[in-house]
């Protein structure tokens, strides 16, 4: 069951990490984007930074598409891929490579509350579902 219109979770965490990244100015990686709570704060908290968001749920894709800020980019994927997604991303045009030069990168890891309470996504230890407990569609393997 795609749930995009419901509410996801709650990033705890969102004022700390704004104050942590909020003064700097650049490109923050948050390669864990799922919700996407932690990118809104740092887009509100802040006017100098742009995001690449980066997940490997389709799910996380519907929920980027909802943010209309021209400083956030989202590429499905997986962080592990940082390198080469960072290389696709374009030069700012002033010639130091500063499109792509990091500032900061958030990982948000582990499962979210929502893919344990969906029981579909194999997850769950409260509801019957298969046991699945891949983060992305495509992963080869189920548990």
């Amino acid at each position: 069951m795609d749930q995009t219109n419901q509410p996801y979770h709650v990033a705890v965490m969102a004022d700390e990490i704004v104050e942590l990244f909020a003064p700097l100015s650049g490109l923050i990686v948050d390669g864990t984007f799922g919700g996407g709570g932690h990118t809104r704060a740092l887009l509100a908290g802040s006017t100098t930074l742009r995001i690449l968001a980066i997940d490997r749920d389709p799910e996380a894709a519907s929920r980027a598409e909802r943010i209309d800020d021209p400083r956030l980019t989202f590429v499905p994927g997986n962080f592990a891929d940082l390198e080469s997604l960072l290389a696709g991303l374009p030069d700012d045009g002033d010639g130091d490579g500063g499109g792509r030069r990091l500032c900061g990168v958030l990982l948000d890891l582990g499962v979210s509350s929502r893919q344990l309470d969906e029981p579909q996504r194999g997850f769950s230890y409260h509801k019957a579902g298969p046991l699945d407990m891949r983060m992305g569609p495509d992963a080869p393997h189920t548990a």
